[in-house]
């Protein structure tokens, strides 16, 4: 929305409740989201927040109640470039059946500065740091039982230059943190316009993860010898585009080592525990087709992907398939996927089982305020079940909902 020229505004309310498909599977959600601000030829200042409670059951009986929420404000400048500060909080309050009680939150800062000193050259430098913390409270949470916290920050460089027929990008970033240590993480690509059409880019990248602060401390699965992981990612990828096609494709290796998973315990309790898998090497491939006309948008998405033994978890075939149809005042749409080669453990054990799942929704828009919908989720009642880790660091199966129903009304304000 806009009360003034320069002034914008954006707000939404949200509630889900749900008895659940099966026994022990309710859910109650309430959703706030808050956006405003200023904005000139020149100068931009946003301020955002969002908010969350909800509460879920499990199909084990468990159940999880929490909080989570966020905050965000932004300054923006337009001066041979464009340069941002952002300031933010990320907090949350999660208590589960099992009688544990947590909160966390995160404060951080982040800058950009882009820079186009002449035609086709960009770079861009930033930094970034981060605060987060966390503590353990009794279940009434009338005393503190853990507190733990850290601290990291990070400056990155970043160049990219356009050339007649090619762009050339590198990059850098050094991360340092108190409790895993420095990290160097460089990159390059090159993208080359081979014909009027046609796009063949290739990239190369070394990356790393830390290990979270629920990983290593605060939960029950947690492990305080946990190594970061670390990677290199090899890619190659082309686009082809012409008038209502667009085809891209890539295929990528990423090598690694210290593959952070939640697995069994050896010596419960706790049941389940994070730990360093070993190495790892994942090859996939990626595609996307797709066809756009006037009133219609159909894609074909298919990934393959090679974990080698690491299976649980990832599924090897993946095909997605979308139709998207607009007549004003109707927008009609088809999505469906089906999965092929699914485990719940490593090295292709315990197969979950292929399936295919379709779905279709119809919007009917009354006027600029307000439109309603009618929507068939699971169309052909499919019978199937995915590999979830759950909160409080469980890990299984989980049985989906079969064919279901859902009418609604959609209200706006601008």
């Amino acid at each position: 929305g806009s009360l003034y020229k320069n002034l914008f505004y954006y707000l939404a309310v949200n509630r889900s409740k749900s008895e659940g498909h099966l026994p022990y599977t309710a859910y109650d959600g309430k959703d706030y989201e808050l956006k405003s601000g200023y904005k000139s030829p020149t100068f931009e200042i946003t301020f955002s927040t969002k908010y969350f409670d909800g509460y879920k059951e499990e199909p084990d009986t468990s159940w999880t109640d929490y909080e989570r929420g966020a905050f965000d404000l932004t300054l923006k400048y337009l001066y041979m470039g464009e340069h941002s500060l952002k300031f933010y909080r990320i907090f949350g309050e999660h208590l589960f059946s099992d009688g544990w009680h947590s909160k966390d939150r995160t404060d951080g800062m982040i800058y950009n500065s882009l820079w186009k000193f002449f035609k086709g050259n960009e770079i861009l430098f930033g930094a970034e740091y981060k605060f987060p913390w966390g503590e353990r409270l009794t279940e009434e949470g009338d005393s503190v039982l853990g507190e733990w916290d850290r601290k990291n920050y990070a400056f990155y460089l970043h160049v990219n230059h356009k050339f007649s027929r090619f762009i050339l990008s590198s990059g850098i970033r050094y991360d340092n943190d108190e409790i895993c240590g420095s990290f160097l993480s460089p990159r390059a690509g090159i993208v080359v316009k081979t014909l009027p059409d046609l796009l063949i880019r290739v990239s190369w990248g070394k990356g790393f993860r830390y290990p979270q602060l629920n990983e290593l401390y605060m939960f029950p699965p947690s492990n305080p010898l946990l190594k970061p992981e670390e990677a290199i990612n090899y890619e190659i990828g082309v686009n082809y585009s012409y008038k209502f096609l667009n085809l891209d494709a890539v295929y990528y290796v990423e090598k690694g080592e210290n593959l952070i998973e939640l697995n069994k315990n050896p010596s419960p309790p706790p049941l389940y525990k994070f730990e360093n898998t070993g190495k790892f090497d994942f090859k996939g491939v990626e595609t996307n087709l797709t066809l756009s006309g006037i009133n219609m948008k159909s894609r074909l998405s298919y990934t393959y992907l090679e974990p080698g033994i690491h299976t649980k978890g990832r599924v090897k075939h993946k095909f997605d398939f979308l139709v998207l149809y607009r007549y004003k005042p109707f927008i009609f749409s088809l999505n469906s996927q089906y999965v092929k080669d699914y485990y719940a453990e490593d090295s292709s054990k315990s197969e979950i089982g292929d399936y295919f799942v379709m779905n279709m929704k119809l919007h009917f828009t009354l006027n600029k305020f307000s439109g309603i919908f009618f929507a068939v989720n699971n169309i052909f009642d499919a019978k199937y079940s995915i590999y979830v880790d759950l909160p409080g660091g469980k890990a299984g199966l989980y049985d989906m909902p079969g064919r279901r129903f859902t009418l609604g009304i959609e209200l706006r304000y601008k």
